[in-house]
Order: structure tokens, then sequence, then C-alpha cells
């Protein structure tokens, strides 16, 4: 387990507003977190957190149902999603697979891992299709405990 003090909180919200660029002024964030830790950060943006489908206590990254995931995307008009990379590729692999778009997804965040260019690749066919300039994947290096202290751009 994780010991999560107030401050350490406060610095990564700090964090994430300044690296992710949320800005309530232009528009409202709607995120979706599948790490319990970070479904408080767009909230304390003035956003919106869509809790993933997700039983946290049993599912692991790779045993999560990608097909649930993207209706709820797409749902909820979901613009940031931040997960582990082998929930991404999924995601990815079953949207591709099954010939879906999710065009709200802006910002796909990875931790943990790096997302590798091929499902960089795959993720740029089906997100953001409105605006596919605005589209990106973004990776933080190391462990999700220290998130977002470096992002990758991909």
């Amino acid at each position: 387990p994780s010991l999560y003090l107030h401050r350490n909180f406060c610095q990564l919200f700090r964090n994430a507003h300044h690296s992710w660029r949320f800005d309530p002024d232009h528009e409202v964030p709607v995120d979706m977190a599948v790490f319990p830790a970070f479904l408080f950060i767009p909230i304390s943006a003035g956003g919106t957190m869509v809790v993933p489908p997700i039983d946290f206590a049993r599912q692991g990254p790779a045993q999560v149902d990608s097909a649930a995931l993207i209706r709820v995307i797409n749902d909820c008009k979901v613009g940031s999603f931040f997960a582990a990379p082998i929930l991404i590729e999924n995601l990815a692999r079953e949207a591709l697979a099954r010939n879906l778009t999710m065009p709200s997804l802006k910002r796909v965040i990875g931790a943990g891992a790096p997302i590798f260019g091929p499902v960089e690749r795959m993720l740029s066919a089906v997100m953001a299709l409105e605006f596919p300039w605005q589209a990106r994947a973004e990776s933080i290096p190391g462990t999700t405990r220290g998130a977002p202290i470096a992002v990758v751009s991909v």
C-alpha cells in the first residue's frame, strides 16, 4: 500500500494541472482514470471524473473489459484517459477489431511503463477524430505512485 499525505496530493494536483494543461475557462475536463489515486485530479480542476466500470479489488489492468470502457468513454464524452499501458493497448486493439472510435478522447496517459509506437499508432486511428491534431498519447515513466513527476509525449 501507498501512504498519501495531504501535501503529496496537493503537489500531485499542482503537477497534473500544469503538465496536463487543465483549463476550466476553455473546457471542463471530463476524465477517466483507472488508477484510484488519480480519480480526484479532474475534480480538483473543476472538471468531471467518470468512474470506470472496473472492480479494482478483483481486476488487474489486463483483465478489464475494453468494450465496456469504450462504451463509457463514448457515452460520457471522456476527453482524457489515464491507465496502465497494457490496458491502453487492449483498449486500442478492441476498438480497431470492432471498428469502434472514441472521437471525444484527446489525451491518453499511460503510467508504469512506456506507450510504444505501435500502440500510439493504434490509438491515433481511433481517438479525437473530430480534431486529430489534438490527439496525443503520453507516458509517465516509473511507478504510478510517483506520477505525474515527468511526462514523455509520444
